[in-house]
C-alpha cells in the first residue's frame, strides 16, 4: 500500500466535499459558494428539500407571509428558497463565520429580501 502525503490527503477530502455540494446544492456549486465546514453542508438542507419546505408555505397557507423567520439558518439554503416565495426573510445563525459565509452566497445566488443576523432568535436579545 503506497502512503499518501498529508497534501494529498487534504486535496482528497477537498475534491470529497465539491462533489457533495454539487449533488446536495447543485444551484449552489454551479454559483461557487462558500462552505465554510463539512459540519455546515452535512447540516444544511438539500436545495430540494428547501425547495419542497418553500413550496408547502406557498401552497398549504392561502396567503403567503409577508416574512420568514428562519433561527436555525446554517449555510442559508432554506433562507434561500423562502426568500423565492416570500418577500422578507430573516435569517439567524449564532456563527458568525456561517453568518458571513451565507450573506456572501445570498449575493452570489442573486437572492433578495433576506435579511442576515448573527444571533439566536431570540426576542429578548435579537428581534
Amino acid at each position: 500500500m503506497m502512503k499518501r502525503s498529508f497534501a494529498d490527503i487534504l486535496e482528497g477530502l477537498e475534491g470529497d466535499r465539491a462533489r457533495k455540494v454539487a449533488r446536495k446544492l447543485p444551484s449552489w456549486a454551479a454559483a461557487s459558494a462558500e462552505v465554510p465546514t463539512a459540519l455546515s453542508l452535512e447540516q444544511c438542507s438539500s436545495e430540494t428539500a428547501a425547495r419542497y419546505k418553500a413550496c408547502l408555505v406557498s401552497r398549504i397557507v392561502s396567503t403567503p407571509p409577508e416574512t420568514i423567520v428562519d433561527i436555525t439558518g446554517g449555510l442559508g439554503v432554506d433562507s434561500w428558497a423562502f426568500s423565492q416565495v416570500v418577500g422578507r426573510v430573516v435569517y439567524f445563525e449564532r456563527d458568525a463565520e456561517l453568518t458571513a459565509a451565507a450573506a456572501r452566497n445570498f449575493a452570489r445566488l442573486d437572492a433578495t429580501g433576506i435579511e442576515g443576523r448573527c444571533g439566536t432568535g431570540t426576542p429578548d436579545t435579537d428581534l
